[in-house]
């Protein structure tokens, strides 16, 4: 949920701090020196952020569970260890990375063109988009978090070990179709209207993929997994995600007042590709959850 609170955040401070700085002169400050109205809401926007870091120190070292066991104590993996056991499930490593890297790509395709695409299709300030999308993104993104966790729960309750992934389905079918119908409108609020439904579906499946890949890994492992599923989501997403869109509008549209067909084709494609990734991976992904949980 840190995402969507993070992005909603930025977006109503920052939009909001651009409107209010735009008209003024350049600032002179200790140490930096002098900066423009721009890149003082930066400044701003980072403030914030400082004492939620330092909440960091008042969190505990959970107690390990699920770690390979060797003469009835936790056994240290040697590097080949590791490399078998990551092997072992390596379908479902790849799969379930490269099926989140592509709803990154659609996730971060619209946090960074959407500003965009309503200060040039409807002519919004930016404090009106701020205000806007930050409002919608912190509730149906964290709602969608919510659900898609919840109702992994209740499927892996009635014995459906792919249910973490079985989210992504429905999540990736929406987002194909919602987002894609929300930027090739030509009216704010049904653009609006669409785009909450569609953050929700978007969301679905961002706290359970990370889940799926704790399920099937044993403890001593986890840190790694997440560590490559990490390096995947944000090398494809922080990419992709805000390059394409503005490649599509350059070299295909020729055109700015495009922005809305671009994003719509990138998020189109990124969900397409998403769905293609889970469903392909559901029945491995099955197969190596039994491995680390034999009497479910």
């Amino acid at each position: 949920m840190g995402v969507f609170l993070g992005s909603s955040l930025a977006l109503l401070l920052g939009g909001t701090t651009v409107e209010a700085v735009s008209h003024m002169s350049s600032i002179t400050l200790p140490i930096l020196g002098t900066m423009a109205p721009w890149r003082i809401t930066f400044l701003i926007a980072a403030v914030p952020g400082i004492p939620f870091a330092l909440l960091i120190y008042t969190l505990r070292e959970p107690l390990r569970r699920g770690a390979l066991q060797a003469d009835g104590t936790s056994s240290r993996l040697s590097p080949r260890q590791t490399l078998r056991e990551v092997g072992a499930r390596w379908t479902s490593l790849i799969g379930i990375s490269l099926g989140m890297a592509c709803q990154a790509i659609c996730n971060y395709g619209f946090m960074a063109w959407a500003p965009t695409f309503f200060a040039r299709t409807h002519h919004w300030a930016p404090g009106e988009t701020g205000r806007a999308l930050g409002l919608i993104i912190a509730t149906f993104g964290c709602l969608g978090m919510f659900a898609g966790g919840r109702i992994s729960d209740i499927w892996l309750k009635k014995g459906i070990h792919d249910a973490p992934l079985r989210v992504a389905l429905p999540s990736a079918i929406a987002t194909a179709i919602l987002f894609p119908l929300a930027f090739l409108s030509h009216n704010a609020t049904v653009t609006l209207a669409l785009i909450c439904p569609g953050l929700f579906f978007l969301a679905l499946p961002m706290g359970t993929a990370v889940a799926a890949l704790q399920m099937i890994f044993p403890n001593q492992l986890r840190g790694q997994v997440s560590a490559f599923y990490l390096f995947c989501l944000n090398l494809g997403g922080l990419t992709l995600g805000p390059l394409m869109p503005g490649v599509f509008n350059d070299y295909f549209f020729h055109s700015e007042a495009a922005i809305g067909k671009s994003i719509a084709i990138r998020i189109g494609a990124g969900a397409v590709l998403m769905l293609i990734a889970f469903a392909t991976t559901r029945k491995p992904y099955k197969n190596h959850y039994r491995i680390l949980h034999p009497t479910e």
